[in-house]
């Protein structure tokens, strides 16, 4: 009779990490993609005050080493976006040429896959990290509080 307990309960925390990762890279994605667009910042700002009020909601020494491990990242993070604004600069360098380089764009295109699945997986990482010094009432919690993604 434990065994299934035990099967149950660790079903249950995959499905939490997997929801979790599914919500850090939807948000990340959006803020990332959505940043060179002057008309969506409102929502992205929306967005981000959401994310971090879904932090608010911890106890107060599980929130400090959340605030503590996203704060060892940050730097990484933000190298890591301006990578990715040059890399979609260098698209739009090559589409608006008056010669047409299909090699050259889609090589662009790869690094800037690249770039983008490298934070993603950063993030993943960083949500690991921080779910796991939360109980798993403060999982379900976070998790309700995250920015809904738009689909």
């Amino acid at each position: 009779m434990s065994d299934k307990t035990t099967c149950k309960s660790n079903k249950s925390w995959v499905g939490i990490l997997l929801f979790l990762s599914l919500g850090v890279n939807i948000f990340l994605g959006g803020v990332v993609w959505g940043r060179d667009e002057p008309g969506l910042r409102g929502e992205r700002v929306e967005k981000v005050i959401t994310a971090m009020k879904s932090f608010q909601q911890l106890s107060p020494e599980t929130r400090e080493k959340a605030k503590a491990q996203f704060k060892q990242e940050w730097p990484a993070i933000q190298e890591q976006v301006k990578g990715i604004r040059a890399k979609r600069q260098e698209v739009r360098q090559l589409l608006e040429q008056e010669t047409y380089d299909a090699e050259a764009l889609d090589k662009a295109f790869a690094e800037l896959r690249a770039a983008v699945n490298k934070v993603q997986a950063d993030g993943q990482k960083l949500v690991v990290q921080i779910a796991a010094d939360m109980s798993p009432e403060e999982r379900v919690t976070f998790v309700k509080n995250m920015p809904k993604p738009a689909f």
